[in-house]
């Protein structure tokens, strides 16, 4: 159907309407109980989820979840099963992990996963949110390098606006941004100049 749709339709105007009575006549068959069947309308007009949307149990990352509440508590770094972790569950566990976390905590990551000078830019980006809201302040000079190579926005932005939630951090921001300036995209440059003028 989706090759067929593109196919007939190419380099043509397109409406809903004209979308929908398109998929009636070439999905549906003209089978209106099926396609209401399936909310298709809800699908399109409506707010939200329609009830018939499918709901994933993410076991992996309630996995990941319970690992981490563990290591909360008191599990070591080193007991976390995270040989077969992919960088979303890696995501999972920074993202959820209480901020701020303890510096023994931190030391303890750090020290069993060498987190500070991870070569994922998704994992190390996350990471150095955590340190800064931690206080971890053994993770900044390679967070200032993160700073200074990584010019993507999705990546610079959250961290100077960690950075900015403290007094301390928001003069770190300023000095690292005065250094690093000139690596960034102009307009990424421009986005994190008015984030620390506003400040």
């Amino acid at each position: 159907f989706t090759n067929q749709y593109f196919t007939a339709n190419a380099f043509v105007p397109m409406t809903t309407e004209k979308c929908i009575d398109f998929m009636d006549k070439y999905l549906f068959n003209d089978d209106t109980l099926l396609r209401n069947k399936l909310m298709v309308k809800q699908w399109i007009y409506e707010p939200g989820l329609p009830a018939n949307c499918p709901h994933i149990l993410p076991a992996r990352f309630a996995q990941v979840d319970s690992q981490r509440v563990a290591f909360e508590k008191d599990l070591k770094a080193q007991s976390l099963k995270t040989a077969a972790w992919s960088t979303h569950e890696w995501l999972q566990f920074l993202r959820k992990v209480a901020h701020p976390l303890p510096f023994e905590k931190m030391s303890d990551l750090d020290r069993t996963f060498k987190l500070s000078v991870s070569s994922n830019s998704e994992i190390a980006d996350e990471w150095f949110r955590l340190a800064i809201a931690s206080g971890y302040e053994l993770a900044y000079p390679a967070m200032e390098d993160f700073l200074s190579r990584v010019g993507r926005k999705k990546f610079l932005e959250p961290l100077y606006m960690e950075m900015l939630k403290s007094a301390k951090g928001t003069d770190m921001a300023r000095a690292i941004f005065a250094k690093s300036k000139e690596n960034y995209h102009p307009l990424t440059a421009q986005k994190i100049e008015s984030i620390l003028n506003a400040k």
